[in-house]
């Protein structure tokens, strides 16, 4: 079975998150076309991190775009690998940082 998801944040103010294990603040798994969007943060995405892989995000699946528009994003740590953005699979990567 093939799922599909789409999710944007819009004037968000994301901070100070830990994972036990993978993706600091957000896990995208599964199978089927998906999109994660950040879109005019209030203030910058700062400071996650994950005891595993990708501080701020893990992706497990091949089909997920990730993009960003007046979204800045700084202070990532992973234990392991990648420390903003980590995954067996990655889409394409679009941002930009006003």
């Amino acid at each position: 079975m093939m799922n599909t998801a789409s999710v944007t944040f819009t004037s968000i103010t994301m901070q100070q998150g830990k994972a036990r294990h993978y993706g600091g603040a957000i896990y995208s798994g599964g199978t089927g076309a998906a999109s994660i969007s950040f879109a005019s943060c209030s203030n910058p995405v700062y400071y996650f991190e994950s005891y595993l892989d990708g501080g701020f995000l893990y992706i497990a699946n091949s089909q997920t775009t990730l993009s960003s528009s007046g979204c800045c994003f700084n202070h990532f740590k992973a234990v392991g690998w990648g420390g903003f953005i980590q995954g067996t699979y990655a889409g394409s990567i679009a941002s930009t940082c006003t």
